[in-house]
């Protein structure tokens, strides 16, 4: 990290897991479900402590365009199915 530039006080292996979480977020597609399981926690809000968002990833979030439709129905018949598992 040192080689690379980072400053003394931020050269900790934890520093590097805030810097994966929140680059892996900012892929296209990512999911917190699934950043969860890459980095072993068992609850999603400690997952959630290792995101930062900025004002421009916020903004981009809400000015951007809608998800598309079959994402949207995907999303739903997944939902419904696991309910459906759920309730057997």
């Amino acid at each position: 990290m040192a080689a690379a530039g980072v400053p003394a006080n931020l050269c900790h292996p934890h520093v590097l897991r805030h810097t994966y979480g929140t680059l892996f977020m900012a892929r296209d597609g990512a999911k917190l479900q699934q950043l969860r399981v890459l980095m072993g926690h068992a609850d999603i809000s400690t997952t959630a402590g290792y995101l930062h968002a900025t004002d421009e990833d916020l903004e981009t979030a809400v000015d951007g365009p809608p998800p598309p439709k079959a994402l949207l129905a995907d999303h739903a018949r997944r939902r419904q199915a696991r309910n459906a598992r759920r309730a057997a």
